[in-house]
């Protein structure tokens, strides 16, 4: 690959760009289901969150932020990354992330969530007049695609960031009550860590979202090749280690929180979780703020993931028509947002009653390709395809005995 044609220059971005795309990279995983998710996991660990919180940051922060460094060895290219498995089954496999992330998924995760989380505040509210305000928001960020980072990073990002740290914090000090006595041991609490990080999807997630943090990156100065810029890898690690600390330390936080209420909420539904606890915490008065964490949360993961979704119908389908450029974007964005629609209806646990099962089959493998690839950048490693493929067959073997 080429070198800059400027060589004097020292810096690819500025630390001010590092850091909103930190936080970009931050928000655009850390959705309203992350936060159901390591909310249900401190309320069922009870007095062994503390182990629980080792296997669920392995998932949701260990593996993305290597996730990423290893997709932007690549400069964000879905594609190359996972042609190291052949044409055929690397096709197939993005396109289950693609189905697992798109409108067939989380993004209707998503917005079930924040559907849920309206609907405790104002119960007369229908999924269709939620809609009604939800969709076009989706579409303003999502209409024009090159700017999403900007928009994500320098705004909806910290927003979010900054409600969710005053709740954290608000609800660590003030309140706290005793864990409840569970069965599980250190291993069995890890175990259960590991799962409900898998649940997130964090690594499929940070894979495809890598491709708009490459091309902002790309756009902060010219005439740079990424994979061979060791300034740019650099600086890579970087926005990984910044979106991944956001991460543990929000994750973990919320763990915490809700171990420490788990005594008031044993019957409490996984999904309402957030809900009582901000009645718990803030009172019935100021608890509208949480359903604005849910809201905002669900609205940048959504975003980015319509916008890669978009994209993958666009490249792959679409431009077999020879349709104009904008407009197969706008009409793949429509098919995406009805799709999103039509799935939201399944709810949250229907929904994850589709993606769990088919994440724990394919996550070991893809973490393993994720370490190939890595290798493969570095020191030539070769045998990413009996590696992967072994990996998949013993999971599959191990997931459903009767094979």
């Amino acid at each position: 690959m080429g070198n800059f044609v400027n060589q004097k220059m020292e810096k690819i971005i500025s630390f001010k760009q590092l850091i909103s795309s930190g936080i970009a990279f931050f928000a655009m995983l850390f959705g309203s289901g992350s936060i159901i998710l390591a909310l249900a996991l401190g309320k069922d660990s009870g007095n062994m969150v503390y182990w629980s919180l080792v296997g669920f940051i392995a998932a949701t922060v260990i593996l993305p932020v290597i996730g990423l460094i290893s997709i932007l060895l690549f400069e964000g290219d879905i594609d190359s990354y996972f042609a190291k498995l052949g044409k055929i089954p690397g096709n197939i496999i993005i396109f289950i992330c693609m189905i697992l992330l798109g409108p067939l998924g989380v993004i209707p995760r998503l917005m079930g969530t924040a559907y849920s989380s309206i609907k405790w505040h104002f119960p007369s509210i229908s999924i269709f007049q939620f809609s009604i305000i939800i969709i076009p928001l989706l579409l303003l960020f999502t209409f024009k695609k090159n700017n999403i980072i900007d928009y994500i990073g320098k705004f909806l990002g910290p927003i979010k960031i900054i409600i969710i740290l005053a709740f954290i914090i608000y609800g660590l000090i003030f309140g706290l009550n005793s864990k409840i006595q569970t069965d599980l041991n250190p291993i069995g609490a890890i175990q259960k860590g590991l799962i409900d990080g898998y649940s997130t999807l964090d690594l499929i997630g940070v894979l495809l979202i890598a491709q708009f943090i490459a091309t902002h990156l790309r756009a902060q100065t010219k005439n740079y090749l990424a994979e061979n810029d060791k300034n740019f890898q650099k600086d890579s690690i970087k926005i990984a280690t910044i979106g991944g600390f956001l991460l543990f330390l929000v994750y973990s936080s919320l763990c915490l929180l809700a171990s420490h209420h788990s005594t008031q909420l044993i019957n409490v539904d996984r999904y309402d979780i957030i809900n009582s606890l901000s009645y718990l915490i803030l009172g019935n008065n100021s608890a509208i703020i949480i359903s604005a964490i849910i809201i905002i949360s669900s609205l940048v993961t959504a975003i980015a993931l319509t916008a890669v979704f978009t994209n993958y119908l666009q490249k792959n389908i679409l431009k077999l028509f020879n349709f104009n450029e904008n407009k197969s974007y706008i009409l793949c964005l429509s098919v995406t947002i009805i799709l999103t629609s039509i799935l939201t209806n399944l709810g949250f646990s229907g929904i994850m009653n589709i993606i769990i099962p088919i994440a724990e089959i394919c996550y070991p493998a893809i973490i393993i390709l994720t370490i190939c690839n890595i290798l493969h950048k570095k020191i030539n490693f070769k045998y990413i395809k009996i590696s992967v493929f072994t990996t998949f067959i013993i999971t599959l073997i191990y997931k459903i005995p009767f094979i």
